[in-house]
């Protein structure tokens, strides 16, 4: 079985309040390009760590949250970059030793994207918009309702957010089951 492909051939990085509205354009490409390519990356490596097939129900995020509590890594930081990063914070403030791998933070864009589509095939009104607002999350693919309103749902964030939750021992598997449920009760009977 070949080993699972690392996120590397985004057409301008992952730094979107830096980039211009053509980059974001490119990436947006990029993304609908290689969707489905990023979920058999996923299913690869899904399936040699747990094993089985991801069908995009909700009852998938189960066995998904288990696959992140599994495969989810970190990396410890230099002493110069963790200086660097804790430089001019006020006493008291914890910053963690570590970072998410690189191979992790790849994987949190594929689960995010297989976290979207789970919405998207359970709720056909939602659908992939990219986020082109000056604020947090600049760039990336969101979930939205289509009808133009702000965004429902911003996976990555979200899902980087649960990484963290594994980095730090506080994960438990029902996680991401657990914030569909939270995000599925939001969706009014409206858009069902």
């Amino acid at each position: 079985m070949n080993s699972y492909h690392i996120i590397n051939d985004t057409p301008y990085g992952f730094e979107f309040h830096e980039q211009t509205n053509s980059q974001l354009k490119a990436f947006e490409r990029w993304f609908y390009q290689n969707k489905e390519h990023r979920l058999e990356e996923l299913q690869k490596e899904y399936d040699r760590v747990i094993g089985g097939h991801l069908d995009f129900s909700v009852e998938s995020l189960l066995n998904l949250g288990k696959f992140m509590h599994r495969d989810i890594t970190t990396v410890p930081l230099s002493e110069e970059k963790y200086a660097a990063i804790t430089e001019g914070l006020p006493e008291g403030i914890y910053v963690p030793d570590y970072d998410i791998s690189i191979k992790s933070r790849s994987l949190v864009i594929d689960i995010a994207i297989y976290f979207g589509e789970v919405f998207l095939r359970s709720h056909p009104k939602l659908c992939w918009e990219q986020n082109k607002s000056k604020s947090d999350g600049r760039g990336f693919m969101d979930i939205r309702i289509n009808d133009g309103l702000a965004p429902f749902l911003g996976p990555v964030g979200l899902i980087l957010c649960v990484a963290w939750k594994v980095a730090k021992g506080t994960f438990t598997d029902d996680n991401l089951l657990k914030l569909y449920d939270i995000y599925d009760g939001k969706i009014s009977e409206n858009y069902r």
